[in-house]
């Protein structure tokens, strides 16, 4: 945090919750990968809130990119092997288990 962050929340605010909303939101906020706090303030604010799952579903999306990239630079020398299609069953069974899609 810099310094001029600091000075431009200087202002604090105060709010009751039940233990159980209080539990739901450390919960949210850890499975977002956030602090509560900044959880909470990025939820009231609307800005967007990037879920952990959808950081590893983008780690994944960007390891079949790369695999797809090789096997068309492959395929443009007339070579695809059963080794190349191998890794592209693994990428895309690996994303269905990180986003929870079962295809």
């Amino acid at each position: 945090m810099t310094p001029r962050t600091r000075s431009r929340r200087a202002a604090g605010f105060y709010m009751r919750m039940s233990q159980e909303e209080l539990a739901t939101i450390r919960e949210k906020a850890a499975e977002a990968g956030a602090k509560p706090t900044d959880y909470v303030r990025r939820a009231a604010l609307e800005k967007h809130l990037v879920h952990k799952y959808d950081q590893a579903a983008v780690r994944q999306l960007k390891r079949i990119g790369v695999n797809l990239n090789q096997a068309v630079m492959l395929m443009h020398q007339g070579n695809f092997s059963e080794e190349v299609k191998e890794s592209f069953r693994r990428c895309l069974r690996a994303l269905e288990i990180e986003t929870g899609v079962d295809g």
